[in-house]
């Protein structure tokens, strides 16, 4: 696998969403997931605000609202978030809980021995080297196997390659990237170069090529794609759950490229993690400050530059 594919592979453990701070205005954030090394990031804009071991994470709340959780966090206020859709929602709250729970499980399976607290890992090599003075032959794959649960959680994060095969989750290349370029996305008051990913169901936009930490993810289920009449600008204007968005590519060739990559990638899942019956919906989606317009958010789009 090479260096794109395995930064393409990270990504899916990023997520957008919004977070309350203690004044009851929400901020755009980006949270990370890291099932490997277990660890759960807060960022802003790239930078990091906050990072916690699982172990600090006390627990992972779904509530009743279906895009609302909470994390209760050692030594923090609660985490009070609101994710753009449900699947999102759950997504976070599973891969947290199933990253907490193998830690747990980890701690059980310590055992004691002759009073002193030892990792069943400590009690395998006492084993082995036990079956080595007696003479026995180690069969060294057999052990690294019965060990390998003790090492890292388990990493479901999908492989993914530029031919469109995938390993992980999902199956049928689902999550390999259908499209790549440099384009100029619209802010709030200038237009600013960016690169993005769009897979099945996803769409993510980076500082550059390369970048560790994604500006924004998208989910694309149920979202609308068009190319606006423009007599100078070739534009490709996306209204999806989280917000709208207008990307400028340099040719009409690329204009029609990246928004048939998009169209084809809406067909991936909805909200309700069903598969749309059409390309794109007959109607446009509705975005989030449509549908929530009780829920104050700081004004600051987390993809403007400074």
């Amino acid at each position: 696998m090479s260096a794109d594919e395995k930064a393409e592979e990270q990504l899916w453990n990023f997520f957008e969403v919004l977070k309350c701070n203690p004044k009851g205005v929400h901020q755009r954030r980006i949270f990370h997931v890291d099932p490997l090394r277990r660890v759960f990031t807060n960022y802003e804009k790239e930078k990091v605000q906050k990072s916690f071991p699982f172990k600090k994470i006390n627990a992972v709340i779904k509530e009743d609202d279906p895009l609302a959780f909470q994390m209760d966090i050692d030594g923090n206020s609660a985490y009070r978030c609101l994710s753009y859709t449900e699947l999102d929602r759950n997504m976070i709250c599973d891969r947290l809980q199933e990253g907490i729970d193998k830690l747990k499980d980890d701690y059980q399976q310590v055992s004691v021995v002759a009073g002193v607290t030892i990792k069943k890992a400590t009690v395998e090599e006492m084993k082995k080297e036990e079956k080595e003075k007696a003479g026995e032959k180690v069969d060294e794959a057999t052990d690294k196997l019965a060990g390998a649960s003790l090492s890292t959680p388990e990493n479901k994060s999908p492989t993914v390659s530029r031919s469109g095969s995938q390993s992980g989750e999902g199956g049928g290349g689902a999550f390999a990237p259908v499209y790549r370029a440099t384009v100029e996305k619209r802010g709030k008051h200038s237009w600013a170069a960016r690169y993005v990913l769009v897979f099945r169901g996803r769409l993510f936009v980076m500082r550059e090529k390369g970048a560790p930490v994604p500006l924004n993810v998208v989910d694309l289920g149920g979202a609308s794609v068009s190319c606006p009449e423009d007599k100078k600008l070739f534009l490709v204007a996306l209204h999806c759950q989280a917000r709208a968005y207008t990307f400028k590519c340099k040719t009409a060739g690329e204009r029609d490229e990246m928004r048939d990559a998009l169209k084809s990638c809406v067909l991936s899942r909805s909200a309700s993690q069903e598969l749309l019956s059409a390309g794109v919906p007959k109607k446009r989606t509705a975005s989030f400050v449509e549908k929530r317009p009780d829920v104050k958010i700081d004004g600051e789009d987390s993809d403007d530059d400074e």
